[in-house]
């Protein structure tokens, strides 16, 4: 099963802090937030954002990766309504050699065989051919790429963390606590 934290991550107010400097203001929310979501990834869990546009979901995802040293290697996905699974899988692509194909992993098979993070943004945007790519990884860390008949174990440090945008509160976009 997922892990799900409601984020409400708040920064800087501007020209308080360096432009590079992405500090969370200290706030109870914030803690246990960033809480939540490391005991979900050191559980090998996948983490699941969700929260009105600008509360902060992609930020508590990088400061969890600069605290755990993950930010270089970190896979980034936004979905829409044009991603299918193949691109985030693979295909087959011609080789110059006509009538020779070869193998090009996507982004999602090479995050899983070298155990990166994969933040996949708007989830919910996803077509259903991505939704069901992902299902057996989200159940057993299991990618299974039909097109290849493989299924590949995720390696260890793989994480997949996605996000949610819903829609702003009525209170501002600012959720309680």
């Amino acid at each position: 099963s997922t892990s799900t934290a409601s984020c409400s991550a708040l920064r800087s107010p501007q020209g308080t802090a360096p432009p590079d400097d992405h500090a969370f203001v200290a706030t109870p929310t914030v803690a246990r937030n960033l809480r939540a979501a490391a005991l979900a990834l050191c559980a090998e869990r996948p983490l699941l954002l969700e929260g009105p546009p600008g509360c902060g979901k992609t930020r508590l995802i990088q400061q969890l990766a600069d605290l755990t040293q993950n930010t270089g290697s970190m896979v980034h996905i936004h979905l829409d309504d044009q991603m299918d699974a193949k691109s985030l899988l693979g295909a087959y692509v011609c080789t110059a050699v006509p009538g020779e194909f070869a193998w090009q992993p996507g982004p999602l098979t090479q995050a899983v065989t070298e155990g990166r993070w994969v933040v996949i943004e708007d989830i919910n945007m996803a077509p259903p051919d991505v939704l069901a790519a992902l299902v057996p990884l989200l159940e057993s860390r299991t990618l299974t790429v039909a097109s290849r008949g493989e299924g590949l174990r995720a390696e260890p440090g793989f994480q997949l963390i996605a996000t949610v945008t819903s829609a702003p509160s009525a209170s501002g976009g600012r959720a309680a606590g």
